[in-house]
């Protein structure tokens, strides 16, 4: 494998953990949000019994969904196969990401020197 190749492997790589770690996150908080909910519902359950299925249903959604990213990122960090990563891309790509995901951090503490043609 190419220098070229090796880079672009890992900056796929990069991108998949971030996005899978990225929807870890909100299946956690569907987690803990429908949990609320059911607890928020739960006194007055005959008035709501229609809800507290739904939190129910949504609550084993979002944890079915939490440990599968878990899983991509366990499969992303042991050295994918090819076919591996090209699974994991068709499962990531259904979804949205927030472009601030993907920025560089730079490093507060390098000022550019401006006066470079004194």
């Amino acid at each position: 494998m190419s220098k070229r190749d090796e880079r672009l492997r890992k900056k796929i790589i990069w991108e998949l953990r971030i996005k899978a770690r990225f929807l870890s996150y909100i299946g956690l908080f569907g987690v803990i949000t429908f949990s609320v909910l059911i607890i928020k519902l739960l006194p007055q359950w005959p008035h709501s019994k229609l809800y507290v299925y739904g939190a129910v249903l949504m609550e084993i959604f979002s944890f079915v969904f939490f440990i599968y990213t878990r899983r991509i990122l366990a499969g992303l960090n042991a050295s994918p196969s090819d076919k591996d990563l090209a699974r994991f891309a068709d499962f990531l790509s259904l979804y949205y990401y927030p472009s601030f995901l993907f920025r560089k951090k730079k490093n507060p503490y390098i000022v550019p020197d401006e006066d470079v043609n004194d």
